[in-house]
This record gives C-alpha cells, structure tokens and sequence, in this order.
C-alpha cells in the first residue's frame, strides 16, 4: 500500500472542538522513529558509565500486559519522529508549521504519536475490516 494520500482527521479528546490530521506513516519513516530511540537509549546508557550499568543488569523489564505486549505502545519508538513525520495539519489558531508541532504540549504530543502509529500500523483485526 502506498501511504502518501492516506490521511485522516481526528478530534483531540482533550481540547474540545481542536482537531489534528494525521498520515499513515510510510515503513522508512517508521523505521527512523525506532533506529531514532535506539540511538537514545544507547546514548543514555553510555552516559551512565560502567558501574551504574552494573547495578542495573539485575534490573527487570517492564511487565507485559495480558495480551503480552509491553503497555506502552509508544515503548521503542521516538516520539518526535512520529509527530513531525505525521501530522499535517491542525485547527489551532497557530499556523500550522514543522517548527510549531515542537510547540505542542505533552499530553497532545504522546497522544499525537500514539494515534500516528496506530493509524500507521494497524492490527491484523483493523486491516480485515477495511
């Protein structure tokens, strides 16, 4: 499938009568979305140093819902990536631009992210109904 036109709009759940459009994602830019929180998390870690990893070893992942997936379906993803690569667009009074998405407050920046990568990649349950 060929993402480019696949766009869609959807009414902020927190900000009544706002709204944002979104696009599906192509594979490539999900792809820089996760090599873009690796490359995070390995900074982080060479940051800490030697001993602090050594305290950490023993340290548990985070514990998988009941479905068996990690809670969090933004987990290994970075979220500037999915928000500047998929929204296009926004009734805010502020012009849409690439710079004014960094403006966005958090919860509609994760919020944001989490709908971009849903709509990016569906679940098999999604695509049988379409």
């Amino acid at each position: 499938m060929l993402t480019g036109k696949a766009v869609k709009q959807i009414d902020i759940p927190h900000e009544p009568g706002e709204w944002i459009r979104i696009r599906m994602l192509p594979g490539r830019k999900l792809e820089e979305a996760q090599e873009a929180s690796s490359r995070l998390r390995i900074g982080y870690v060479r940051e800490m140093g030697a001993d602090i990893l050594q305290a950490l070893r023993g340290e548990s992942l985070p514990a998988p819902s009941e479905n068996g997936t990690v809670s969090d379906p933004l987990d290994g993803w970075h979220v500037d990536t999915l928000v500047r690569a998929g929204i296009v667009g926004w009734s805010y009074e502020d012009k849409f631009s690439q710079q004014a998405i960094d403006d966005l407050d958090g919860q509609t920046r994760l919020w944001a992210a989490r709908e971009i990568l849903s709509y990016s990649r569906p679940s098999e349950t999604e695509r049988k109904n379409d």
